[in-house]
């Protein structure tokens, strides 16, 4: 929770991924998520999809937040905990199925 909390914005830089549980705890603490477009990603970050990069990517989504500065990234975290708010565990575990 202190890394959680003291970052602007979590950076997963998956090579390979199916879900996150990861993600979905950046999301829980508020956080914007900077991650490749892949897997499960672009549907659970769907809030705040302009954050995510195609592979190989990394330096596009980090210039994006960049560019989004502070305020910017916290409207993303927040939209980040209301889209998880919506869901329950089992709609997470069904892309696993």
């Amino acid at each position: 929770q202190l890394y959680f909390k003291a970052c602007d914005a979590v950076v997963l830089p998956f090579e390979k991924i199916e879900n996150s549980g990861s993600a979905i705890l950046a999301m829980g603490f508020v956080r914007p998520v900077i991650a490749p477009m892949m897997g499960a990603l672009p549907e659970r970050l769907a809030e705040q999809r302009d954050l995510l990069y195609a592979e190989g990517g990394l330096r596009d989504g980090i210039l994006r937040a960049i560019a989004l500065g502070r305020a910017g990234l916290a409207d993303r975290g927040a939209l980040n905990r209301d889209a998880v708010m919506r869901h329950g565990w089992d709609e997470f575990a069904r892309l696993f199925a």
